[in-house]
């Protein structure tokens, strides 16, 4: 026990004299710099503070365990938290274990689609949906970190999007881990838990799918609408080319989870609005760091602003009462990317897509075939807006058949 104590004390005592060699103090969660350091620098440094406050509470977490079951140790009963009114016993998590083509590594760009390790629905009928809110970006983007890390997607165009790795110390030098089921769920090894945490943090293949399309159509979209959005790289396309063009525009993004609106699609939306007017620096592995400072998250709402474009956001589920909240506006282009693995939620998430799309508009849906061991299908999908009141048209505007279980493009309407 006191073996274990002295090591932790040694490895918090070590880091800390690193930090000191490098003529930083350690102050209420901040950093004080005495000499000047690159940007690149700071965030390294910013990091190790990280990491010791971390070893701290690590430290104290693990003690308080260690009593309970090491020998000669008074022997404690463990207690158990109840439960977030979000958390319930039989949610479903899953971990994406696809091997077409994805790099295994967790952190990596894209990831393939979504594999259940638990059963098929876990789902249960009283399971709490996290309700349907709007959020301006006037409301969001005090939430914007003050330091992004990025990296460039190779598609074409290449689109900047923050670092998975830099979103977890985010997360973990919050100070209060367990504030939202989300937020725990984050930091763990899961890549999405049913009605909790839908793995909004990653970019999934069929995204950049639909990146490469709307990129290669020539077509630009004054009123879009990206459900599922996560990373929203497909809505960062749609931001660009209004940037280029000098049009105005409305682009409204929804994801279930709140936090993951405010820890990658704002910062991403604000990365390519960076690249477009000012240029992002990277270095020769194409990454790089941004000071998100006062002035320049003042002049990025100025700008986009005075051109018109009016950028919003939505979390919480699918349903009836997103519909009521969106369904007041006419889409010129509504998408979805990965939407549909889950037969849970095919029927709401169909629900809202025709719904926005019944003023006109087009909606394009990109997904895999078949997603193994979780039931969702193109075949499911298409099969569901038949049996809707017809007057609904689903095309195949791309078809990918040489990548794994093959991946599709459906362009969805009403009838001509």
């Amino acid at each position: 026990m006191y073996f274990v104590t002295y090591m932790l004390q040694y490895l918090t005592r070590s880091a800390l004299s690193c930090v000191e060699s490098r003529h930083i103090h350690v102050h209420n969660s901040d950093l004080s710099l005495f000499q000047p350091f690159s940007l690149r620098q700071y965030n390294t440094h910013k990091r190790l503070h990280r990491f010791i406050k971390l070893s701290s509470n690590f430290h104290h977490n693990l003690i308080c365990k260690l009593k309970v079951w090491l020998p000669g140790e008074k022997k404690t009963p463990l207690t158990v938290t109840p439960p977030h009114h979000n958390q319930h016993p039989k949610q479903m998590s899953f971990k994406f274990n696809f091997s077409s083509g994805a790099a295994e590594d967790s952190d990596s760009d894209t990831d393939a689609g979504p594999h259940t390790t638990t059963t098929r629905n876990g789902v249960t009928p009283d399971s709490t949906l996290i309700p349907p809110a709007q959020h301006t970006l006037a409301s969001l983007l005090p939430l914007l970190p003050r330091n992004i890390s990025y990296s460039f997607i190779p598609t074409t165009p290449a689109l900047p999007r923050r670092e998975l790795y830099d979103v977890r110390m985010q997360l973990m030098a919050e100070d209060d881990l367990s504030a939202t089921p989300t937020q725990s769920v984050l930091i763990g090894s899961e890549d999405i838990r049913t009605r909790v945490y839908e793995g909004g943090l990653k970019s999934w293949e069929c995204s950049l799918d639909l990146v490469e399309h709307l990129s290669g159509s020539g077509v630009i979209a004054e009123q879009s609408l990206e459900l599922g959005c996560g990373t929203g790289l497909p809505s960062l396309i749609v931001l660009q080319e209004l940037l280029k063009a000098r049009r105005p525009g409305r682009l409204v993004l929804a994801d279930y989870n709140f936090d993951v609106l405010r820890l990658v699609t704002l910062p991403n939306l604000f990365l390519a609005w960076v690249e477009v007017v000012k240029g992002l620096p990277m270095d020769e592995a194409g990454k790089g760091d941004l000071d998100a400072c006062e002035e320049l998250r003042e002049e990025f709402l100025a700008d986009i602003t005075a051109r018109g474009i009016d950028v919003g956001f939505v979390s919480g589920a699918w349903g009836a009462e997103m519909l009521d909240i969106l369904n007041g506006e006419k889409w010129d282009l509504v998408m979805g990317s990965e939407t549909i693995y889950s037969p849970a939620t095919m029927g709401e998430f169909t629900d809202v897509l025709l719904g926005c799309l019944e003023g006109g508009g087009r909606g394009l849906v990109a997904a895999k075939r078949i997603y193994f061991g979780v039931g969702g299908s193109v075949e499911d999908f298409v099969a569901g807006i038949n049996r809707r009141n017809g007057g609904w048209e689903v095309k195949t505007a791309r078809d990918l058949l040489d990548v794994g279980v093959g991946r599709v493009i459906l362009e969805v309407g009403r009838t001509s």
